[in-house]
């Protein structure tokens, strides 16, 4: 798709809009959105994220901090290997997500919270855990710093689920040509173009499969008609692809003109293409 179409298509959106748009002076949105996204990896670039972010240089030292805190409260965790498949005639990945130790990663959130509060959390932990693995997302607690929270549940539901995967890893499929993990049935966020193919990356449990480029990794459409992409001035080898049947977006980033390494860093080095997709009326996988 030609960039005149694209523009026709989101009329929008202007190019001068992406030079002088301060994304980041919008506080709460990315205060809000940092949190679901920072979280357990441990090839994370933290510095360049300090580099970009620099007056978000606390939240992103504190969600350092318990990143690290929750991998060493997950060391001694027994992990359980899977039997067999959910279901070898459809789609769904092979977790049971009725086998993750909700009260294992309670009592670590617990112990955590503990430590930087000094007194034990009000909120339920058990609760919030259990939605997040059902609902992928965090229900309002009330407490002073709610993004301490959303940091805390997502890197310990997803650094076990890393494990998990990790542990299992027998299981999972050779080939894969759906838009979900065949691991944890999850959808991605983020995707990288190589010159051998796009791979898509998992958000829960950090699996990583090869996928067509035209097709819609949420819906499965193929029709090239109905897909497209967009792209702003001053952010180089970044596309955000749409789906015109779903309405779903996900970032694409191009290894031959962008150094990245790592999708997490990537993610939230990108979150502006976030905010505009998002303004523009797709839906992502926040």
């Amino acid at each position: 798709m030609q960039h005149a179409e694209f523009i026709r298509f989101l009329p929008n959106i202007r190019s001068d809009r992406f030079t002088e748009f301060d994304f980041l002076r919008n506080h709460q949105w990315f205060t809000i959105y940092f949190s679901y996204n920072m979280f357990y990896l441990p090839h994370m670039d933290w510095e360049k994220l300090i580099e970009a972010y620099p007056e978000n240089k606390e939240d992103i030292l504190r969600a350092k901090m318990i990143r690290g805190q929750v991998g060493k409260g997950l060391d001694g965790l027994s992990i359980p290997k899977i039997d067999m498949l959910k279901d070898e005639n459809t789609a769904s990945g092979i977790l049971n997500k009725d086998k993750i130790p909700v009260d294992d990663i309670s009592d670590i959130c617990k112990a955590l919270w503990e430590d930087m509060f000094g007194v034990l959390p009000e909120w339920d932990t058990k609760g919030a855990i259990r939605k997040f693995i059902s609902e992928g997302h965090i229900p309002e607690v009330e407490v002073e710093d709610e993004a301490v929270v959303h940091i805390l549940i997502n890197a310990a539901v997803k650094e076990y689920m890393n494990l998990f995967r990790q542990h299992n890893k027998d299981l999972l499929p050779k080939e894969w040509q759906e838009g979900m993990c065949p691991f944890c049935s999850s959808y991605p966020k983020i995707a990288f173009d190589s010159e051998t193919g796009r791979t898509l990356f998992c958000v829960i449990c950090g699996h990583n499969w090869s996928f067509p480029r035209i097709k819609c990794p949420f819906c499965s459409n193929t029709d090239h008609n109905l897909l497209g992409y967009f792209e702003a001035d001053g952010i180089d080898g970044v596309r955000v692809y749409y789906c015109k049947v779903c309405n779903r977006y996900i970032k694409v980033i191009d290894l031959k003109t962008r150094d990245a390494k790592d999708p997490e860093t990537q993610d939230i080095l990108t979150l502006e293409m976030d905010e505009l997709a998002v303004k523009e009326g797709f839906k992502g996988n926040l």
